[in-house]
């Protein structure tokens, strides 16, 4: 099933990373309303619904290629760490969280998709998509990407906090 628009976008990932640095800064900004279907609303509650949205979406609707896992993964990650900011009160707690960079990274049984019954372990409970000898997994099979790498340093940085 492909989805569209894709699960990696700038317009998603480069925001997170902006208030995760500036977040003092901007706090005023979020105070301020916006008007949503003739009401008003803060622009951190409509924020925070935007996110809490996307990772919702993201977390019903996990991959299991290696590269597609480390990109949802990590922007299941992003999406909490701009809720975090903007409401905190709608965020997983950071162990969560932390938990889908481990499981996009191979460092733990990778779960599938949530459902209403709770995730779905489509290949088990002991399946991680990077082996223990660090070649990914496509569908059952080892194989590779060679944008891996970039994914993987992707998966590292946002866990540290920002500078």
């Amino acid at each position: 099933m492909l989805l569209s628009p894709p699960l990696y976008h700038r317009a998603l990932f480069e925001p997170v990373q902006w208030y995760s640095r500036l977040a003092p800064q901007i706090k005023p900004f979020l105070r301020r309303s916006l008007t949503v279907n003739g009401r008003k609303v803060p622009r951190y509650a409509a924020r925070g619904r935007l996110l809490k949205a996307g990772r919702d979406f993201l977390e019903r609707n996990l991959r299991y290629y290696s590269n597609q896992c480390m990109i949802a993964e990590l922007n299941v990650y992003l999406c909490n760490r701009g809720l975090e900011i903007v409401d905190p009160r709608l965020a997983l707690s950071q162990k969560k969280a932390l938990n889908f960079l481990n499981i996009g990274m191979g460092l733990a049984p990778y779960r599938g998709s949530k459902t209403a019954h709770g995730w779905e372990w489509p290949f088990g409970r002991h399946y991680t998509v990077v082996t223990r000898a660090g070649l990914t997994r496509e569908l059952g099979f080892v194989g590779t990407y060679g944008e891996i790498q970039n994914w993987a340093a992707g998966c590292g940085r946002p866990g540290k906090p920002p500078p």
